[in-house]
């Protein structure tokens, strides 16, 4: 696994030549962790604001009720000072992942015999996808923020109904890296190169 990380590290921008199964999974993997980790760091902060202003209103709150209702309004103030920011973060690592991932999936494109140009596919809806996000950011958040007040959860729950089909368009992408992605190796030498040594 680290032979195949350390190849694609030194072969980010190489889109010649052909790329077995099994270093550009492992490739895959580290990029989906590394995300991941990326994300879930990321997102601390905003976890941690989030229950802090919301248990700060609650504590200065009398009745139950008023508990409830300031605990949703400190939340979602939290939520509009750090939610957006996630969003950004999300979206720029999807492109710099979607891109440190490219030259890799060519290569794996041209071992089963086929055009690097169906790399732009996954690479289309990864783009679209992050400025969808962007784009749809203040009405999700809007939303987001709504479900938290008493009453308002099947409103928030419809806007976010709504915009759902949009966000099935990265998983089209998904679909095609992973349907190329196993595809066997052309056995012997193709217009792409010779066949890789490992499959």
């Amino acid at each position: 696994m680290i032979g195949a990380i350390k190849y694609n590290f030194r072969h980010l921008a190489d889109f010649s030549g052909r790329q077995a199964r099994q270093p550009f999974w492992f490739w895959v993997l580290f990029l989906v962790i590394l995300q991941f980790v990326v994300g879930l760091l990321s997102a601390i902060p905003m976890y941690i604001a989030l229950f802090q202003q919301g248990f700060d209103t609650a504590r200065n709150a009398g009745s139950e009720d008023a508990v409830r209702e300031t605990m949703a309004a400190g939340m979602g103030e939290a939520m509009s000072a750090n939610l957006g920011t996630q969003v950004w973060i999300g979206a720029i690592l999807a492109l710099v992942t979607a891109a440190l991932f490219l030259a890799a999936f060519v290569r794996r494109l041209h071992d089963g015999g086929f055009s690097g140009l169906i790399a732009a596919i996954p690479l289309a809806t990864q783009i679209f996808a992050a400025f969808y996000a962007v784009a749809t950011m203040d009405a999700m958040l809007e939303a987001t923020i709504a479900s938290l007040e008493p009453g308002q959860a099947a409103n928030a729950y419809a806007l976010q109904q709504e915009a759902a089909p949009y966000g099935w368009v990265a998983y089209i992408g998904y679909l095609v890296v992973i349907v190329f992605g196993v595809w066997p190796t052309k056995r012997g030498a193709n217009c792409y190169g010779e066949e890789p040594h490992r499959d």
